[in-house]
């Protein structure tokens, strides 16, 4: 019975980060330049940047509360504090391993020269070289 009800309370407890999402690509709307390829990079990296900075936060909060309301009404049964510890612990590991994967990329992108983390998050590095597509 819980399984179902967090199923369908999930979508209600994050519509509002996705409702506030403004677009994932600032082209083709009215009143706005048509699509490119360069556009397809913009994509990725709107949904790459939604997942990581908007819905992973909110789970692994949740995750913790879970975990630490385990913890603490555990009523000393060793099955249930053994559970939260384990969900408290892969919270943390998922977290280390999805921003430091970030980050390793992000330093990786600016050590062969194609992204400047003080300038922009990311150069336009497809205009530099064999494609010739210019993105504003």
């Amino acid at each position: 019975m819980t399984k179902k009800l967090l199923f369908f309370l999930f979508p209600l407890i994050f519509f509002p980060f996705i409702v506030s999402a403004a677009g994932l690509v600032p082209c083709g709307g009215p009143g706005e330049d048509p699509c490119t390829l360069c556009h397809l990079f913009v994509l990725v990296d709107s949904i790459i940047d939604f997942l990581i900075f908007n819905l992973v936060p909110p789970i692994a909060l949740l995750m913790i509360i879970i975990g630490a309301l385990m913890l603490i009404f555990s009523m000393d049964n060793p099955q249930i504090v053994s559970t939260g510890k384990r969900i408290l612990k892969s919270v943390v590991i998922g977290l280390v391993i999805i921003y430091a994967s970030y980050s390793l990329v992000g330093w990786f992108l600016v050590s062969i020269g194609l992204a400047d983390w003080v300038e922009d998050i990311y150069r336009s590095w497809w205009s530099d070289g064999t494609f010739v597509i210019i993105c504003d």
